[in-house]
């Protein structure tokens, strides 16, 4: 029927131009148009073996540009590979329809269009690449090819046409990248062995019926945080299995890098190498991206290394463990709070950190603590303030214990109180003006002072 068809349309063109031909090179036809060259169909030839297409052709003296196949030159012929020249532009339509020895093929990255029926029925073509320049692969181009095992498509596809991969039997796995906009009637049908679609765009674009005819038996990935969207979408959510390609993708936030799991919808914060940390950091509780809420949970290892610059971190509630080496040599830091949820501070978070003066700790329990975290400082110097009624504990925990403990009443006083020190006033934790330093932490110009 295929064969009637393609007949008919040929006698539409007997007698006319259209399958004359200007130089035969190579075993090659051309027409000639100015200086450029066209690739043509010649009656009553058959291609076979390989073939190289040129970039230029040379006859009589003067040299064409190999720019554009016409319509139909290699169509039902037995060549098993050809290379298209990067200076071919353009391909007509059934190019190397019903090629069935056809194996290899190399396409153009000058093309931004692959036209109807080019490869269809090209029966023996096992991979193909998509280069990036082509944004349109038209209606049918690949159906047919049953042992076409492999599709590799350029990152400026936008629109993949009706029946383009019809009976794509062989096709087991295809990723669409994010450019794609638009997807054909009946784009993937019959591909029976398609059970992984991978799809690099966030929002589903529409599909119909069978557009994915065997999605049933098949697993769809999605970008991070899209698994909701798919699931919802038509026809998309009719997949076997809908699940994203990475449940965790790292992201900066107003200065601050996490990492963002869409899983837990948590954040963790991580290393940002490529923009140091400066002055204050205050993390806050939870962070909003891709239309979700992620609730801070953790600071990772080296997080905050070698940030000499930081001056105070503000750890929020709901982190429950501060990483290895977290603020290792942050030797600017002075002051850290540190939330009731954190149960866990690893192995030498805090070396190094040679300034810290002050830590503000609302843990009940003391939180555990690793080895050598705080090494390199003084920790007899460090005013750290807990809970009134877990001074005990704090006291009896073998790190905890040599700080300089008070109490979170006492900071709280000491802040309220730190804006009246201005004129050289001194003053308690308790907010009373002292005529002279006394043993203890003492407020003097918004500074505390601790006297032993």
């Amino acid at each position: 029927m295929k064969k009637t068809l393609l007949l008919l349309c040929l006698s539409l063109f007997a007698g006319i131009k259209a399958f004359a031909w200007d130089a035969k090179i190579d075993g090659i036809y051309y027409n000639f148009s100015g200086d450029e060259a066209i690739v043509w169909k010649a009656v009553n030839h058959f291609y076979t073996g390989t073939y190289d297409i040129p970039y230029t052709i040379g006859v009589e003296g003067k040299t064409y540009t190999v720019t554009s196949i016409g319509n139909q030159a290699f169509l039902d012929c037995a060549m098993s590979s050809v290379i298209i020249p990067n200076s071919v532009t353009s391909i007509g339509d059934y190019v190397f329809y019903d090629c069935p020895n056809l194996t290899s093929v190399t396409i153009s990255n000058s093309l931004t269009s692959i036209s109807r029926g080019t490869f269809e029925y090209c029966s023996s073509l096992t991979s193909v690449t998509i280069p990036s320049s082509v944004t349109s692969i038209d209606f049918l181009a690949f159906a047919g090819c049953t042992n076409l095992s492999e599709v590799w498509f350029g990152g400026n596809l936008k629109s993949i046409g009706s029946s383009c991969f019809e009976n794509c039997t062989s096709l087991t796995w295809i990723l669409l990248p994010d450019s794609v906009e638009t997807i054909g009637i009946d784009a993937f049908k019959g591909c029976d062995n398609l059970t992984s679609v991978t799809v690099n765009f966030e929002t589903p674009i529409e599909i119909t019926e069978n557009t994915f005819s065997n999605r049933a038996r098949a697993t769809l990935e999605v970008p991070f945080c899209c698994k909701e969207a798919f699931e919802a979408a038509p026809y998309w959510k009719q997949f076997k299995n809908i699940k994203e390609q990475t449940t965790k993708k790292n992201v900066v936030i107003n200065g601050i890098r996490y990492q963002l799991n869409s899983e837990t919808n948590t954040a963790e914060v991580i290393n940002y190498q490529d923009s140091p940390y400066t002055g204050s950091i205050n993390i806050p509780a939870s962070v909003q991206a891709y239309n979700r809420t992620f609730k801070v949970t953790g600071i990772s290892s080296n997080a905050f290394i070698y940030n000499s610059d930081i001056t105070s971190v503000s750890i929020p509630e709901g982190v429950t463990s501060i990483g290895l080496n977290a603020f290792q040599d942050c030797t600017g830091l002075t002051s850290v709070t540190i939330p009731s949820s954190l149960t866990t501070i690893n192995n030498y978070a805090f070396f190094g950190c040679s300034n810290l003066e002050t830590i503000i700790c609302y843990a009940d329990i003391p939180p555990t603590v690793g080895v050598d975290v705080f090494k390199n400082v003084d920790v007899s110097k460090v005013a750290l303030y807990v809970p009134d009624e877990y001074i005990p504990l704090y006291k009896a925990h073998n790190i905890w214990k040599q700080f300089f403990l008070d109490t979170i009443t006492g900071i709280q006083t000491m802040e309220e109180g730190r804006s009246k020190t201005e004129d050289g006033s001194i003053f308690n934790l308790a907010g009373q003006r002292l005529s002279k330093m006394q043993k203890g932490i003492n407020i003097k110009d918004g500074k505390k002072i601790m006297i032993k």
